[in-house]
Parts: C-alpha cells; structure tokens; sequence
C-alpha cells in the first residue's frame, strides 16, 4: 500500500485516577518494528468516524479485558512520577511526549 502523499489522524488518550492524594494514568508498550516504547492509548481515526468515537474504540481495543490491540502489551496504572523518568530515559513515545508534558505540568 503505497502511504505516500496521505494524512493520518490520530487520537490518544489520558485516561487518570486518583489513589489517595496520587495521580495515576493509563500507559501501555507499544511493540511494532521501529516502535518500542511506552505510549497513550489511541490509535488512527478511521474515515468519517469523530475523535471521540476513535478514543472509545481504540481504549478498549487496546485496555479492555481482552486486549485486543494487535501490537499493545503491558497496560499498567503508573504515577506521574514513573511517568517522567521514562520520558528522562527515552522510553515514551515521541508522539506522545508534548502532551505528557504539558499534563505533568498541569497535574
């Protein structure tokens, strides 16, 4: 399939809770060839379907009971804390990285 010359939309989400006073978010491994890293969930939003319907989708594909995600492993909660140091140590998906931070920022 030739991708030249095509726009791709994609949407992640922050899914967060709260355990006593910490925040805790929702980050999974992405294992694809050229991209191992730890991610958003989220995915590409299909033709003529809204962001909000991609997020829906894409979150329980990729954390619900049956992880149907083709290349998504390891779902975990982490604090912000862990959060920071795996994008210190170059771990955390450059796509997603400009907005870990700003919500580290406004956590």
């Amino acid at each position: 399939m030739d991708i030249q010359g095509k726009i791709f939309i994609n949407a992640r989400a922050i899914i967060e809770r709260n355990v006593g006073e910490k925040k805790e978010i929702i980050i999974q491994w992405r294992n694809k060839k050229g991209e191992e890293c730890w991610e958003f969930p989220g995915g590409r939003v299909e033709p003529y379907e809204s962001i909000y319907d991609t997020i829906k989708r894409e979150v329980k594909e990729e954390t619900g009971p049956k992880y149907e995600g083709d290349d998504t492993k390891n779902v975990k909660w982490i604090g912000l804390d862990k959060l920071i140091r795996l994008i210190n140590e170059e771990k955390f998906s450059n796509i997603d990285k400009a907005a870990a931070i700003q919500y580290i920022k406004e956590a």
